[in-house]
C-alpha cells in the first residue's frame, strides 16, 4: 500500500481508477483508492464502488407495452396513466437501482418494526423510538482495513464493539465507502459534466435503540471516532432507502472458466444491510410469511385500475386514444411480508429485564438507558 496517495474521483464507472500521487488542493481528500487494475489486486482485495455504476440492464431497455389506467378515464393525455417497468433489482443497474434500494429498504423497516413489537408484546418492555447515528472511525486506519476482506471484517467487528459501547443495544447498520466533495461552505462541488465527485470515507450508518453517551465522554473513551445523532425520522423505510442509493458495494476479482478460456470477472461481495445486538439474526428469525393480494386504486373514483395493451406505439398514451387499447382485467399484485418471533425467549427476559432491588439514591454516573426497559440496567457487558 503506497502512502500519500489522493485522487479527485467522478460517479464510479466502468472506466479503471488511475492513482496519481498529486495532491488535490486544500480539501484534504483522504487517500487511497482502490484501482481496478488486476495486476496490482490482491487475492483478497476488495473493490468499493457506488450503485449505478454499470451498464443499464436489458429488461429495462424494452419498450413498454402495458399500462396501469382507471377504467373511467380521468383528465386528459397521459395524467393518471402508470407505466409497468421491467427491474432487474441489481445495485449496478442505473435505472434499477432505486427499485432495489426501496425493495430493500422496506424489508428492512418491516423487520426493525416488528422487533419493536416483538419486544413490548414478550416483554412488556419500554421502547423508545429508533434512532439514526452516524459512526465515523479514524480514517487513516479505516482506510487501509477496507482495502481487503479480512480488514474490513476486523473494522466492522470493532465499530460494533463501539456502538455498543456508546449506549446503542441493537438495530441495522449501513456502510458507506464515500462521500460527497465538498466545499469550505460545506456546498456541494460537482465536476466539469455536473455530476457529484465522491471521495473514499468510510463510515457507518446505524438505525438503533438506545441513548448514546455525550460527545465529550465518547471522545474520551474512544480517541478518533466521531459519531452524528441525527435523531429520530419521520419515515424509516425512506431514510434507510435513501442510505442504500450511495452504500458501499463491495466487489472482487475471480477467474472463470469459458469454452477453456480463462476470464476475469467481477462479483459482488458482502451484505449493504445487516443486523446487530437485540435485531441479530440469533435473537430474531423468521416466523412465516403472510402474501396478500394487492390492487392499485383511482384517487379520483375509488374504483380498481386496470392493466390495458397498447402494443408497441408509445404515441397512443393518451385517455383519448383507449380505443385502440386493449383492456386485460384488474391489475393486482401480491405483496409479501414475513413476520418474525423471538428465538431465545427465555434467556432475552433474563437478559433485558431489570433486576429488582431496593433503590438506593442516584449517583451522578455514566450509565446507559435501556430502550428495552423503564430503568436503568445495570449491566456489565459491552460498557
Amino acid at each position: 500500500m503506497e502512502d500519500c496517495l489522493s485522487i479527485e474521483t467522478e460517479q464510479i464507472s466502468n472506466e479503471r481508477l488511475t492513482i496519481s500521487t498529486n495532491a488535490i488542493s486544500s480539501h484534504s481528500i483522504p487517500p487511497i483508492v482502490q484501482s481496478t487494475e488486476p495486476s496490482i489486486l490482491q487475492p483478497s482485495s476488495i473493490i468499493w464502488r457506488l450503485p449505478k455504476w454499470g451498464d443499464r440492464c436489458f429488461d429495462s431497455q424494452k419498450k413498454i407495452d402495458y399500462v396501469v389506467a382507471c377504467p373511467t378515464s380521468h383528465g386528459s393525455g397521459s395524467e393518471g396513466i402508470d407505466y409497468i417497468h421491467r427491474h432487474c433489482f441489481d445495485p449496478k443497474c442505473p435505472f434499477c437501482y432505486n427499485a432495489w434500494a426501496k425493495r430493500e429498504a422496506e424489508h428492512s423497516a418491516n423487520r426493525l418494526q416488528d422487533v419493536e413489537d416483538l419486544y413490548v408484546s414478550e416483554q412488556h418492555s419500554d421502547v423508545r423510538k429508533i434512532r439514526h447515528i452516524m459512526y465515523s472511525p479514524p480514517q487513516k486506519d479505516a482506510l487501509n482495513a477496507m482495502c481487503t476482506v479480512d480488514g474490513f471484517a476486523s473494522l466492522k467487528s470493532t465499530t460494533l464493539k463501539v456502538i455498543k459501547a456508546s449506549g446503542i443495544v441493537g438495530g441495522s447498520i449501513i456502510f458507506h465507502s464515500h462521500r460527497r466533495l465538498r466545499d469550505q461552505e460545506h456546498r456541494i462541488v460537482r465536476g466539469a459534466d455536473g455530476k457529484t465527485i465522491w471521495y473514499l470515507s468510510p463510515h457507518f450508518h446505524v438505525h438503533g435503540w438506545g441513548f448514546v453517551m455525550s460527545i465529550k465522554t465518547f471522545r474520551k473513551t474512544f480517541p478518533g471516532w466521531i459519531y452524528k445523532n441525527k435523531g429520530t425520522r419521520k419515515s424509516l423505510k425512506s431514510s434507510i432507502g435513501y442510505l442504500l442509493t450511495h452504500t458501499g458495494l463491495a466487489y472482487q476479482n475471480y477467474d472463470r472458466t469459458v469454452h477453456k478460456a480463462t476470464i476475469r470477472s467481477t462479483k459482488r461481495i458482502l451484505h449493504c444491510i445487516t443486523y446487530f445486538g437485540c435485531a441479530s439474526y440469533n435473537k430474531i428469525v423468521k416466523d412465516r410469511l403472510i402474501q396478500a393480494v394487492k390492487y392499485n386504486v383511482c384517487s379520483v373514483c375509488g374504483l380498481h385500475k386496470h392493466s390495458y395493451h397498447i402494443g408497441d406505439d408509445v404515441s397512443i398514451l393518451d385517455n383519448a386514444q383507449r380505443s385502440n387499447w386493449s383492456d386485460e382485467g384488474e391489475y393486482s399484485s401480491i405483496v409479501k411480508h414475513w413476520t418474525f418471533k423471538l428465538r431465545k425467549l427465555p434467556k432475552l427476559r433474563e437478559y433485558y429485564t431489570p433486576r429488582h432491588k431496593p433503590i438506593k439514591k442516584r449517583v451522578k454516573k455514566i450509565k446507559p438507558w435501556h430502550p428495552f426497559t423503564k430503568g436503568i440496567v445495570w449491566l456489565g457487558v459491552g460498557w
